[in-house]
C-alpha cells in the first residue's frame, strides 16, 4: 500500500527540542546524476549548467533571488524523453561565477540568460521560470521574444506592482506555535546567529516547510535545500521590484502557460484569476495538490501539462511584447 503522506491540511504541528547548527549530510542529486555539466563562459562570467536529454530545448530559471538549479532536482528528470533540459545557476548563485561587475542586477541576470543562450548555440527555447525566475522569464521575453517558443509561468512573482498580489496566507496553516518558532528562527539569521543554510533547515523542520509545499517533504530532502538550494555571494541583491509589466502582456503573442499551486501559501486564494487577467492569452493550470513547488508536489502531472502545451506553442517571428 502507498503510505499517506502528511499535508498542509492534516494542520499537524511538530517542533523540534534542539537548534540543529550541523545539518545532516545530504548528497547534491546532481552529482550522482549521468547528465552533462559544465561551465558556459558567457564572457563576463562563467555559468554553471547540467544538460539533460533531447528534444525542444527547455531552460529551467530557479526562485530566490539567490535560489540554485538544485530545486529542480529530481524532478524535472523526468521531461528528459521530449526536452533538452538546460539546469543553470545565475550569476552569483549556486555553483556559477561570484562575479557582480558593478553590482547585482535584474538587467543583468536576463542579459546573462540571453548570452548563455548563444553560448549554448540555441536558437530559440522555452523559458520555464519558478517564484522569482518567473519575474526573469517575463523580463526576457519583453526583452528578447523572438528567442522565445513559449513561457511557463510557475508560481510566478507577478512583475506588477499592485495590491491585487499583495499577501499570501502562509499564517492561515502555521500554529501560533510554529509562527513564534519561526519568527525566532528568523531573528536568529537576521541577527547572524545562523548562517542561511542552518536557517532554511531548522525553520522548515519546524513547518515552515508549508510555505512551500502541500506534502511535507523528507528531512533528507530539507537538509539538501537547505545545503545547495540557496546559496549566492553575500553581496548578491536584485532590484527586480523596481519593475512593473502590468500592462505588458495583455496583447502577447508569445504562448504562455501559467502553472498555480491551490495551495502555495506564497499567494492569495484568488491569485490564478488574476494572474489571467493580466496574461489574458495564456494557459492557466491550477494544481489542487500543490505549493509553491509545483513540480514537487504533482511531479507527472507538472511535467506532463509543459508537455501537452508545448505541442502547440509556436514561437512568433516577428513578436512584439510591449514593455
Amino acid at each position: 500500500n502507498t503510505p499517506v503522506r502528511e499535508s498542509i491540511l492534516d494542520r499537524i504541528t511538530h517542533l523540534e527540542d534542539s537548534l540543529y547548527l550541523e545539518l545532516p549530510q545530504a548528497p547534491r542529486l546532481c552529482d550522482d546524476m549521468d547528465i552533462e555539466k559544465k561551465y558556459v563562459d558567457i564572457g563576463e562570467v562563467k555559468l554553471y549548467c547540467e544538460i539533460e536529454g533531447s528534444g525542444t530545448p527547455m531552460v529551467l530559471i530557479n526562485g530566490g533571488p539567490g535560489g540554485s538549479h538544485h530545486a529542480f532536482h529530481p524532478w524535472l528528470s523526468s521531461a528528459k524523453n521530449n526536452f533538452k533540459i538546460i539546469y543553470y545557476d545565475q550569476r552569483g548563485c549556486g555553483m556559477s561565477d561570484y562575479e557582480p561587475r558593478g553590482g547585482y542586477s535584474f538587467e543583468q541576470a536576463v542579459n546573462d540568460l540571453e548570452q548563455l543562450r548563444q553560448a549554448l548555440e540555441i536558437k530559440k527555447w522555452i523559458l520555464v521560470g519558478h517564484s522569482y525566475g518567473g519575474g526573469l522569464a517575463q523580463y526576457y521575453t519583453i526583452k528578447y521574444p523572438e528567442q522565445v517558443i513559449g513561457q511557463v509561468l510557475v508560481g510566478s512573482v507577478p512583475m506588477m506592482n499592485l495590491s491585487e498580489f499583495d499577501g499570501g496566507r502562509d499564517q492561515e496553516f502555521y500554529s501560533d506555535a510554529e509562527s513564534e518558532k519561526l519568527a525566532e528562527m528568523l531573528g536568529l539569521v537576521r541577527n547572524r546567529k545562523i548562517n542561511i543554510a542552518q536557517y532554511m533547515f531548522n525553520k522548515d523542520i519546524n513547518g515552515g516547510w508549508k510555505r512551500q509545499y502541500f506534502y511535507k517533504p523528507t528531512r533528507e530532502r530539507l537538509a539538501q535545500f537547505g545545503l545547495y538550494g540557496f546559496i549566492s555571494d553575500p553581496s548578491y541583491s536584485s532590484d527586480w521590484g523596481a519593475y512593473d509589466f502590468e500592462n505588458a502582456f495583455l496583447d502577447c503573442p508569445v504562448p504562455t502557460l501559467i502553472l498555480e499551486g491551490k495551495y502555495d501559501l506564497v499567494w492569495k486564494a484568488d491569485r490564478p484569476t488574476i494572474m489571467s487577467k493580466y496574461h489574458p492569452n495564456a494557459r492557466t493550470v491550477v494544481f489542487e495538490t500543490s505549493g509553491h513547488n509545483i513540480f514537487a508536489d504533482e511531479t507527472e502531472r507538472f511535467v506532463d501539462e509543459i508537455r501537452q502545451w508545448s505541442k502547440t506553442a509556436k514561437s512568433v517571428p516577428r513578436a512584439k511584447v510591449n514593455s
